[in-house]
């Protein structure tokens, strides 16, 4: 007779699906917090820069606003880590 068995992980399914909202209130926390840790950043730099010529601002504000998205990569991956695929035909 053959015997399978099963591993299971440490979380039970109830457990991971409680864990997946939990995640996602702890990433909506810490991007809040972020952006606004990163807003007070930026716009504190702004005036040093008013003077420059208008090709440097409109640089740094292209810069600006699509470097805050690197450091949340982490966060966005770690917060979908446990999360099932959404499988709609």
């Amino acid at each position: 007779m053959i015997e399978i068995t099963v591993m299971t992980s440490r979380h039970t399914a109830a457990e991971a699906d409680q864990e997946v909202p939990m995640r996602k209130l702890a990433a909506m926390l810490i991007l809040l917090i972020y952006m606004a840790f990163y807003v007070w950043g930026v716009s504190s730099i702004v005036p040093m820069i008013a003077s420059s010529p208008r090709v440097l601002q409109l640089l740094f504000y292209i810069f600006a606003g699509f470097i805050w998205i690197v450091p949340l990569r982490f966060l966005f991956r770690w917060m979908n880590a446990n999360e099932k695929p959404n499988e709609t035909l």
